[in-house]
């Protein structure tokens, strides 16, 4: 990540305010209010023109910037490398696509085993610091291992006796693809701002 070094500043690492044409708004930057952005940007209740207005609240709260969704951009392009111009949203180690909501529990389990980190006690947890711990998991976590199980390359087993359990394993490990036109749209937009997280 383009912002983390040990040298630093606290508050330069894991920012709490982001800075759009001069203004410098206070962010709310637990990454459990990142990821109820990512649910509202992707839910088909929610009016689409609605979301602004609801992020600039859930973030920013009274004093949200003009475009609360820019500003939200701009802050999480602080996280990532300057060379990165991917809009995948993949895993770090693995390169295997993710969802947060999808894989939610692996990654629960994953915190609390690698880290005994309950993601559920309400603590705060700062959007950078969950991402560094995230794709920082060892090999023998819950998530890390669905992953791995989801990027298997199946050529290898061919012909093997454990051709169909492995099959099965890695179907069983694969994210949801059915979309109709109208998730599709969402998914386009939600992919806009954040990059493919593979659901």
């Amino acid at each position: 990540m383009s912002g983390f070094s040990l040298s630093r500043k606290n508050d330069l690492v894991f920012p709490s305010t982001v800075t759009v044409e001069g203004n410098t708004f206070e962010i709310a930057p637990d990454f459990r209010n990142i990821l109820k952005v990512m649910r509202i940007v992707r839910d088909p209740v929610i009016i689409p023109s609605q979301v602004p207005e609801i992020v600039g609240r859930l973030l920013f709260g009274e004093t949200a910037p003009d475009d609360p969704m820019a500003a939200l951009a701009l802050f999480i392009s602080l996280e990532r490398k300057p060379t990165d111009d991917s809009r995948l949203q993949r895993d770090e180690a693995s390169g295997v696509a993710f969802c947060y909501e999808h894989d939610a529990e692996e990654i629960y389990a994953s915190f609390l085993k690698e880290y005994d980190i309950d993601l559920m006690d309400g603590s705060f947890l700062h959007w950078f610091k969950f991402r560094i711990l995230l794709s920082n998991l060892s090999e023998d976590t819950p998530f890390r291992k669905k992953l791995h199980w989801r990027g298997l390359d199946l050529s290898e087993y061919t012909g093997q006796k454990n051709y169909a359990a492995v099959y099965a394993a890695k179907e069983a490990a694969q994210l949801p693809e059915t979309l109709s036109g109208e998730e599709q749209a969402e998914r386009d937009a939600f992919e806009a701002l954040w990059g493919d997280i593979g659901s």
